[in-house]
């Protein structure tokens, strides 16, 4: 087995080897992609079943810990999808980074009840068939009440991590915050949170042209942008006016 060793503290208390192999008993043999290109939706799937174990056994937040200490592992050497009919699999990301980008999707979409359907959903609608990364996609979209095109064409097709620019300027009481997407996929529009201090949270959604908001008595150094639960990167700059002068 593999104890002794992991990416995270809670990775030590179980072998993740027995979990993973034993969730191709679903992802990968009870449905199966019809070309090994599509080889992420076995492992994947398999890989993010490890941290759905963690959950169960010791919460949440042990598993939020368990996928992000996978971040240090992932290459973005190639895309995760690799190429039909040529017998080319994606990049070897398809385990660590794979996790990361289905627990993103799980709070794009934030509702587990639905997340949850969405996996039970593949696993009885491609009961003893094989499927494609399109049927994937599909059955998300569907489930989700909306056009996720856009997040499986970045984290899937892509090997950029998208960027999320930040400028907060304080000036008296207000603080007015501007953000926007920075990625080459043009219509990428995924929801962020932002995090206001330690107890509040603002949920935004941002292109990639620039969108503002005003906040009341906050510092700027207070807010950042949820790195845990979506695989991100943030460009944060703070600024601050003196409220002397004229907006």
């Amino acid at each position: 087995g593999y104890v002794g060793r992991a990416s995270s503290e809670v990775g030590l208390k179980f072998d993740f080897i027995i979990v993973h192999e034993s969730a191709h008993e679903w992802w990968g043999n009870n449905l199966t992609s019809n070309d090994i290109a599509d080889m992420w939706i076995h492992e994947s799937f398999g890989a993010y079943a490890e941290a759905l174990f963690v959950e169960c056994q010791w919460g949440k937040d042990e598993a939020v810990r368990y996928i992000n200490g996978k971040k240090q592992n992932v290459l973005n050497d190639r895309p995760i999808i690799g190429t039909y009919n040529v017998q080319r699999r994606g990049s070897g990301d398809m385990y660590d980074k794979g996790q990361l980008v289905l627990n993103t999707l799980r709070h794009v979409i934030d509702n587990d009840d639905v997340w949850i359907g969405i996996l039970k959903g593949l696993q009885e609608r491609f009961w003893r068939k094989t499927l494609n990364a399109e049927d994937v996609f599909a059955a998300v979209n569907a489930a989700a009440k909306t056009d996720l095109t856009y997040f499986f064409k970045q984290y899937l097709l892509s090997t950029e991590i998208p960027r999320l620019d930040l400028r907060a300027a304080q000036q008296g009481d207000t603080t007015i915050v501007q953000y926007r997407w920075a990625t080459a996929v043009k219509e990428f529009c995924m929801p962020a949170v932002l995090n206001v201090g330690r107890k509040q949270s603002r949920r935004i959604t941002p292109t990639v042209a620039w969108q503002s908001l005003r906040l009341v008595k906050v510092d700027p150094a207070d807010i950042t942008a949820d790195e845990d639960h979506f695989y991100i990167r943030t460009d944060i700059r703070r600024s601050y006016l003196d409220p002397r002068l004229v907006r």
